[in-house]
Order: C-alpha cells, then sequence, then structure tokens
C-alpha cells in the first residue's frame, strides 16, 4: 500500500472453538466476523469480503495473524499465514484501485 505512513493493522485470531478451526476477523470496534476454516459453506466469507471493501473504502489496513494461546495444528497455522499474506497482498491492489471519490 504505497505511501502510507502509518497502516492499521486489524487483527485475525486463529483459534478454536467448540471443536471447530476459526478464523475470526476484528474488522472495526464491534464488528468481528468469523470464518469456520473446517466449513465448505462460502457465506461467511462473501461476508466478511464485503465487510472488507466497504472498510478498505474508509482507510487502508492490512490484517495481521495472532494465533491463541495453545492452538496447537501447525498446518492450519502455516495455511492461516499464508492466507492471510495473500489476503494482504490483493488489498493492497483492491486499495490501489480505488477511486479517490469513493473512499471517505
Amino acid at each position: 500500500m504505497k505511501g502510507a505512513k502509518y497502516m492499521e493493522n486489524k487483527i485475525v485470531t486463529l483459534k478454536e472453538t467448540d471443536g471447530l478451526d476459526i478464523l475470526e476477523f476484528d474488522i472495526n470496534d464491534g464488528t468481528v466476523l468469523t470464518i469456520n476454516i473446517n466449513s465448505n459453506d462460502q457465506k461467511d466469507l462473501r461476508k466478511l469480503f464485503y465487510q472488507v471493501i466497504k472498510e478498505a473504502m474508509k482507510a487502508e489496513f492490512q490484517f495481521e495473524l495472532k494465533v491463541e494461546d495453545g492452538y496447537k495444528k501447525q498446518l492450519y497455522i502455516e495455511v492461516s499465514t499464508e492466507y492471510i499474506k495473500q489476503l494482504n497482498a490483493e488489498l493492497s491492489k483492491i486499495i490501489e484501485d480505488i477511486p479517490e471519490e469513493l473512499k471517505s
């Protein structure tokens, strides 16, 4: 994200809840969206991307992955790390392409 002197980090937490592996996206104050990474259901993913685009219109940011203490599934940690890296790369491209008049 070019030219940003300070960019907010939005936290994504990888954790286990009720036996499910979850990525919890803290999008903004009061908006936390979760993705069950054990599920093929895309409904929550679409909701997440919609909210990410809305936030990208307001300010530049990137996601930072945090792994909850005690979470031990190394494969999911590695996959989630790469996922967040790729998501940040795509987010950077999207933010660069948003016309200034659409940003709030």
